[in-house]
């Protein structure tokens, strides 16, 4: 076989690798678990800081996940997709807090829910269906990155995955093309929702938040 290659002293470049994403991991918990105590003194707005919670829970996620891909180098293959799970449930949690930023305005409610209003208060005249639109992509995201990681580890199991190969016979490449459209499709949401309610959401800089987060995630 291969001869082993010592890295650093007496470990291997694996072992090395697994020392340091677990210590990563370790401490982006504690980090995130610091920050995430500081809530509950300062909760003036809950719906809001959930939201919020959520998304900082992507970092200790990621990192646990990444350590054991390193770690157990041969489920690397089943455990990628949680990678994409874990990013769903953030990107969604984003979604829900541009709807509570609406909310948290006088008129946000009649806005967003305008035939509730006009059943009720007899204020407006139309329902916005785009918001039907956009919810129904925020909730078959996180449905549809799980199936693809259920998918993946099954094909893996049965022997059909090969990331390797661009051969359309692969699982592979059947994954990968539903998770590219919905990912694009869940980004045209986003911007569709800011776009249409932007008055209400340029104060809160969100747009800005939002590419923050998609680069922080491509990383």
């Amino acid at each position: 076989g291969l001869a082993i290659v010592l890295f650093i002293g007496s470990m291997t470049y694996r072992i090395f690798a697994s020392i340091l994403s677990g210590s990563c991991a370790l401490a982006s918990f504690i980090i995130v678990s610091a920050l995430v105590l500081q809530y509950p003194r300062h909760y003036s707005n809950p719906i809001q800081q959930r939201q919020i919670i959520w998304i900082l829970f992507l970092i200790p996620w990621v990192a646990l996940f990444s350590f054991l891909i390193v770690w157990k180098r041969d489920a690397g293959e089943c455990l990628i997709g949680s990678l994409d799970f874990g990013c769903a449930t953030a990107l969604s949690s984003f979604l829900l807090l541009l709807c509570d930023y609406i909310f948290g305005h006088p008129d946000g409610v009649d806005e967003l829910f305008s035939d509730w209003a006009l059943k009720n208060r007899q204020s407006v005249t139309h329902s916005p269906k785009w918001l039907k639109h956009v919810r129904y992509t925020m909730l078959q995201f996180i449905h549809t990155c799980m199936i693809v990681w259920l998918t993946t580890v099954i094909s893996v199991a049965v022997g059909t995955y090969c990331a390797q190969s661009q051969s359309p016979r692969f699982a592979h490449i059947r994954i990968a093309i539903p998770k590219v459209l919905i990912t694009t499709i869940y980004l045209i949401a986003v911007l569709q929702c800011y776009g249409r309610m932007k008055h209400r959401l340029q104060p809160h800089v969100m747009l800005l938040k939002f590419i923050a987060l998609t680069r922080t995630l491509s990383i």
